[in-house]
């Protein structure tokens, strides 16, 4: 769970550099944001909401294995979900 944390974390920076990138953009030939670069804004604003609530419930998810008290935690796919 941890890489898969790691992996969320990287998806993040790559979103922000790229948002990054369209202001700077914009900002360096001393214009608006087209159509076209709010809309990828808008997107990438919404992407790094998910990657973030996906980041905060694995960190949830490892904060409740870490306080189990030392009971062993494993999901048994034999198991049936609702007992």
């Amino acid at each position: 769970m941890k890489s898969q944390i790691k992996a969320f974390e990287e998806r993040k920076v790559t979103l922000v550099r790229e948002g990054t990138a369209i202001f700077d953009k914009a900002h360096t030939e001393n214009r608006a944001m087209t159509a076209d670069e709010k809309k990828r804004d808008d997107e990438i604003a919404a992407e790094l909401e998910t990657v973030n609530d996906d980041i905060r419930r694995e960190k949830r998810h490892l904060d409740r294995e870490r306080t189990a008290g030392g009971a062993t935690i494993a999901s048994d796919p034999s198991e049936p979900e609702n007992k």
